[in-house]
């Protein structure tokens, strides 16, 4: 190290202007520097998980949907809302919009029924928000209960997402003068890349002067401060200039570089700057007695931070490894600059020496063996703390609640119940009717699962339609009969929101509310469940599968089989009986529809009376008249359906409501779909609650294997330096134990792992081992000089010791300017990194102090 002072003192003039040089190339670079943070892109491109979101979203863009929930009260809101579903579906960038007037509808029409949508009723005739809430499609989902809300769902292009959904804001605010709000991936995004840069610039300028202030007290000069700030400000330009130029976004996780940068960075310019203020002699002598005492201290201390950021390689989170990655770029760009730039310019300013040591300490009273056992009853007693430490990426739970996307997001959750999402992707024939069976099963199941607000599918329209024109609120067993309802929906894009036009593929939107990362465990758990529990495929059979539908029904298998049986024995007599009312209803409708009255209509009455058989052929013979027969048959024929249902659930002893319809009609069906061995239809789960859900578990297997990676590493560089395997072992110590506080003060004050806090226990270890390097190898110094252990200890402490202490609170005080951030992960994360820092310094100046006072006093290390 003492070549590279005289090559310093040499070349001192080029060493300063080339600083400056590439310093103004990376400033230039850093006008490009971009903000974009989305957690569903964490996860490696070919990890399963990403591939069946991906897989999804790009079928029907789930991850850059859009949810725009607007204020309403009256039929011009209305009409406003119609006029912006056509301009945003027209916006570029944009893929599809489903809202509230562009939902299919079935509507009771003069002509009949007809499907429909709220945008055809608006050009018809004036409609109140309030007349909307009668229909199961809209309510609650499209509109809110008190229809005071109305919800557009706008799925944006992939790789467009920013600029598209700022068009689409300023395009809708600026044509709905009341109250509207955005909530999803992409506003949440947009949220998070104002709010990180609005924290850049005000965290750097902070941490900045509160660093200056700290080292200006501290070396009680100027100098002393602004040559450590100068160097880690062209260190954080050039590591930020990196990042542009390989490519690399802002996100939330590694936009703590440039505060952390200036935090940790500063040490290695102290140490330099407080060992020149200790040597005598001119400034040549100076600065290359400097470098040849503290170089190799400083240089390794970089090294062994650098591993420390470089571990986070092992992580599979993409911001993590990224963080990693400049972290230890610009550690080691401020250990450049320490080593070449700050000695260059301390070479021409020449700073008066001062903290000679001259006299002896001899008052400092050490107790090594009770100072070690104190620290290690403490590692006893907080272990409980260990156990309490959880995982939390929603970013959500970090932002200011007074920000804008916290009060869109209540806004929405209050008006439809929630506004996240887990998606269930289905795969099968749509217009097979065992498909629907299955998918309007797995919905039902849904709606019962705590945490779940909400679904929304294709079947909603569907059973609408089968409502409308079969009579049952259920699928159809028949694929003639679901034929035809898939008919009346063509023509209307908007149903490609949940079905592709293929109609292989579709999902349910399922609109969760949870609180917290164990409830949406356990949501996910739940959902996994049912997915299992529904049949994978069905078949058409004569007779039902009774285990299956006693099941679904709730009763018990032979009581099921017996009410078949009975009702299935029963003739058209026996029920037509109990409904004479409704026959002679059907009698007037076809009196209607032949244009004239019967004559005899209770001999008629009588006639349909003693018709054993329900069929066509047996109207038309009992009631001798074709034309009559036919139409009475068809009149009757839903009703008739639904009174064998309806006799049905009451031998069984179950409620007849939409919900059981799909059951209970087996007894109206000649053909019925049972539970088949053979798979017909595929149903998994994905969403970005799912993708944070694994981007948690993965924290924690990161952060272990950085971890023991870092350690590893830092003792094999120890060992090198020191040669001395027990020295090397020695000197990480310290830093376990304060990783291990570090973990404990996590527990005990609920500070959550997220991509922020994982990156604390390597920055802890690099900077232990920091502190240890410059103990050690002041404490080898000092022993050769003054061959006393004790001595030699206490003038370590009042030399290298106080420059940890005074570089610990400058560092620790860095990361205090993290309190004000307006992202909660960030203050934790700059809070418990200063704790740590400071604890760091002192177990290192503790522990080594009394290892070698125990060494000193014979007793074994």
């Amino acid at each position: 190290m003492e070549r590279l002072g005289r090559f310093v003192q040499k070349h001192a003039f080029w060493i300063i202007l080339v600083t400056f040089l590439l310093t103004i190339f990376f400033g230039y670079q850093i006008r490009n520097l971009e903000v974009k943070d989305d957690i569903t892109k964490y996860p490696p491109k070919d990890d399963p998980l990403v591939k069946k979101y991906e897989s999804l979203a790009d079928e029907f863009g789930i991850n850059s949907m859009v949810m725009v929930g607007f204020e309403i009260d009256s039929f011009g809101d209305l009409e406003k809302i119609d006029n912006l579903t056509l301009k945003v579906g027209k916006t570029e960038g944009v893929e599809h919009v489903t809202s509230l007037t562009n939902i299919p509808l079935v509507v009771k029409t003069e002509n009949g029924i007809e499907v429909s949508t709220v945008s055809e009723m608006l050009k018809a005739r004036k409609v109140e928000p309030k007349e909307l809430l009668k229909y199961k499609t809209l309510k609650d989902k499209f509109i809110s209960s008190d229809a005071r809300a109305g919800l557009m769902l706008v799925s944006l292009e992939e790789g467009k997402e920013s600029e598209t959904f700022d068009s689409v804001k300023a395009l809708i605010e600026s044509n709905y003068d009341k109250g509207v709000h955005f909530y999803g991936i992409s506003a949440v995004n947009q949220s998070v890349k104002e709010i990180t840069l609005r924290n850049l610039l005000k965290l750097v300028p902070i941490s900045l002067f509160i660093v200056v202030l700290i080292l200006t007290i501290t070396f009680r000069k100027l100098t002393g401060a602004l040559l450590p700030i100068l160097g880690v400000v062209i260190s954080v330009i050039w590591t930020m200039g990196l990042i542009v130029l390989f490519g690399f976004k802002i996100t939330i996780a590694n936009s703590v570089i440039p505060v952390a940068l200036i935090s940790i960075g500063t040490a290695y310019s102290i140490h330099v700057v407080n060992k020149y203020y200790e040597e005598k002699g001119d400034r040549g002598e100076r600065a290359i007695y400097t470098l040849r005492d503290v170089g190799m201290a400083v240089l390794l201390s970089g090294i062994t931070t650098a591993v420390g950021f470089l571990s986070l390689l092992t992580a599979d989170i993409k911001p993590v490894w990224v963080m990693g990655i400049f972290s230890s770029v610009g550690v080691m760009l401020c250990n450049f600059i320490a080593l070449f730039f700050v000695p260059s310019m301390l070479y021409y300013i020449n700073p008066p020496a001062i903290f000679h040591i001259e006299k002896r300490h001899s008052k400092l009273d050490l107790k090594p063996k009770f100072t070690l056992i104190v620290l290690l009853v403490l590692v006893v007693l907080t272990i409980p703390f260990l156990f309490r430490i959880k995982t939390d990426m929603d970013i959500i739970n970090s932002i200011n609640k007074n920000e804008r996307i916290i009060v869109d997001k209540k806004f929405i959750e209050k008006s439809f119940g929630g506004c996240d999402y887990i998606f269930i992707d289905i795969q099968g024939d749509f217009k097979d009717p065992g498909v629907l069976m299955a998918l309007n099963e797995i919905e039902k199941r849904l709606k019962g699962v705590k945490g779940v607000v909400n679904t929304f599918s294709i079947v909603d329209t569907m059973l609408d339609l089968s409502k409308a024109f079969t009579g049952f609120y259920s699928i159809p067993f028949s694929k003639e009969e679901l034929s035809n309802l898939w008919f009346f929906l063509q023509g209307n894009e908007t149903i490609y929101s949940v079905v592709n036009k293929q109609l292989n593929r579709g999902i349910i939107q399922v609109t969760v509310k949870v609180e917290s990362e164990s409830e949406t465990r356990r949501l996910i758990d739940d959902i996994d469940n049912i997915l299992n529990q529904v049949p994978k495929g069905f078949r058409l059979e004569r007779l039902p599968d009774f285990n299956y539908y006693a099941s679904a029904l709730n009763v018990d298998v032979k009581k099921l089989k017996r009410a078949y049986d009975e009702v299935k024995s029963l003739s058209f007599s026996d029920i037509a009986k109990l409904h004479v009312g409704d026959i002679l209803s059907a009698i007037s409708n076809v009196e209607e529809l032949m244009g004239e009255e019967l004559k005899d209509k209770e001999g008629v009455l009588k006639d349909i009376l003693k018709v054993m058989h329900f069929s066509e052929e047996a109207f038309e013979n009992t009631l001798r008249d074709l034309d009559l027969g036919y139409l009475l048959y068809n009149e009757l024929y839903v009703p008739y359906k639904m009174w064998k249902s309806q006799v049905f659930a009451e031998k069984l002893g179950v409620d007849y409501t939409e919900k059981t319809e799909q059951y209970l009609k087996i007894v109206s069906e000649e053909q019925i779909y049972v539970p088949s061995k053979k798979e017909t239809y595929s149903a998994i789960h994905t969403g970005a609650q799912e993708i944070a859900l694994y981007v948690s578990d993965l924290l924690f297997k990161n952060q272990y294997q950085s971890m023991f990676l870092t350690l590893l590493v830092v003792f094999f560089l120890l060992f090198l330096q020191m040669k001395s395997l027990r020295i090397g072992l020695i000197g990480i110590i310290p830093s376990i134990f304060t990783v291990y506080f570090n973990f404990v003060l996590m527990g005990a004050f609920n500070i959550p792992l997220n991509t922020a806090t994982i990156s604390i226990a390597a920055i802890a270890i690099g900077a232990g081992v920091d502190y240890a390097i410059h103990y050690i190898s002041r404490y080898k110094i000092e022993r050769q000089r003054v061959k006393d252990d004790k001595e030699a200890v206490v003038r370590t402490i009042f030399t290298s010791g106080r420059g940890i202490i005074f570089n610990a609170f400058a560092v620790s005080f860095g990361f205090f300017t993290f309190v004000f951030s307006d992202i909660k992960m960030l203050k934790q994360f700059g809070v418990l990194t200063g704790i740590t820092l400071i604890l760091s310094a002192i177990l290192t100046i503790v522990f080594l102090s009394s290892v070698f006072l125990l060494k000193k006093e014979g007793g074994r290390v």
